[in-house]
């Protein structure tokens, strides 16, 4: 049976603000796909902890995991693509899924976090976590293993942040390689 995920992160305590710089690679004729770059189009589908009803924008925590993410994406694509770095600053409470302790709050295990989500029929206990995420406006992001690092042979860790949990004063920016702003959430 699935946890009531709403009332799991209620009872959860909101800790301050976490302030960090993410990375993502996405395909050049991505990027350049909208004018102006809108980031939610990175996303849009089902990933590790969203469906595709809760939009949701993912980042590294480091240079090493974005290239380890990279590597799985550009693996997957029939052609050579040519990759854009962006950066994304976050100033939002955060769900750590790396902490033993929150994941047995959120009534979440290891294996629940390297479930297999592509071609599920139905969505993961993972996803339908971030759903719940989503929805509610006390935290911003999720801190969660990156399944590409560990196939690397390292521990690396993803954010995954949600546009409509994202409310002042939190604040997300995201900014291309020279460091020019190209998007904020909340919108101004």
């Amino acid at each position: 049976m699935t946890p009531d995920f709403s009332k799991l992160l209620q009872a959860l305590p909101v800790c301050p603000p976490i302030t960090a710089k993410l990375r993502r690679f996405v395909s050049k004729d991505a990027f350049s796909s909208r004018t102006p770059p809108n980031f939610l189009y990175t996303t849009g589908y089902a990933y590790r902890v969203n469906t595709v009803a809760s939009l949701a924008l993912y980042g590294a925590e480091d240079a090493s995991t974005a290239g380890a993410e990279w590597e799985r994406h550009a693996n997957k694509s029939p052609r050579l693509l040519t990759q854009v770095l962006y950066f994304i600053d976050l100033s939002v409470p955060v769900i750590d899924l790396g902490d033993f302790d929150v994941l047995a709050a959120l009534q979440l295990t290891e294996a629940d976090l390297q479930a297999p989500w592509e071609f599920e029929p139905a969505p993961t206990k993972l996803q339908r976590f971030g759903d719940a995420v989503a929805r509610q406006q006390r935290f911003g992001a999720v801190r969660f293993p990156s399944d590409a690092a560990r196939a690397r042979g390292f521990r690396g860790f993803n954010f995954v942040l949600f546009p409509s949990a994202i409310v002042a004063p939190m604040s997300v920016v995201i900014r291309d390689d020279p460091g020019v702003e190209i998007q904020r959430w909340p919108s101004p």
